[in-house]
């Protein structure tokens, strides 16, 4: 009974990762990649047999820049990675899992936040062209009002000209 509890519970918790929009993958003390859901896969293509660098970086590096695994530092970590592979952008958690065998190992979830970190360098750069334009307009106006006291100086000195001439 009490295993039949543990397989159903554990059948649970891999269609819950099966079915998130975002990333899930695991992977155990020699880096390679024990776990991995559809969304990483249709991202990343299959994992099987693979360690994270082969998975992620197609070996162009010594280890994923997230890796914490080999430092035994038992904490969580939280970063922003663009991935060269699919040119996508990821928000990544990674948290480390202690296993029943008393070895742990590393859960990443990969949250795709590509198109949002695009409109945020679009709008970023709209204000830059804003505050650009700003500067330019401000200045301008300073111009122009310097222009206008000096024509309004060149007219008054006409004036005086004028005057003393008609004595």
């Amino acid at each position: 009974m009490a295993e039949s509890n543990l397989v159903l519970e554990r059948n649970k918790l891999i269609n819950t990762l099966d079915t998130m929009a975002d990333g899930v993958y695991i992977e155990n003390q020699l880096h390679e990649v024990e776990y991995a859901n559809p969304s990483i896969q249709q991202n990343f293509g299959d994992s099987h047999g693979k360690t994270c660098n082969e998975y992620f970086l197609q070996n162009q590096g010594p280890c994923c820049p997230w890796c914490k695994i080999d430092d035994n530092e038992q904490k969580t970590i939280r970063m922003e990675w663009h991935a060269s592979l699919n040119d996508k952008t990821y928000d990544l958690i990674i948290t480390p899992l202690n296993k029943p065998d008393g070895s742990y190992a590393m859960m990443g979830i990969f949250r795709d936040i590509s198109e949002h970190k695009k409109a945020r360098e679009e709008i970023d750069k709209r204000i830059k062209e804003l505050e650009e334009f700003y500067e330019m307009a401000v200045g301008r106006e300073l111009k122009m009002k310097a222009l206008k006291e000096e024509a309004d100086n060149l007219r008054e000195e006409v004036k005086d000209l004028r005057s003393r001439m008609e004595m």
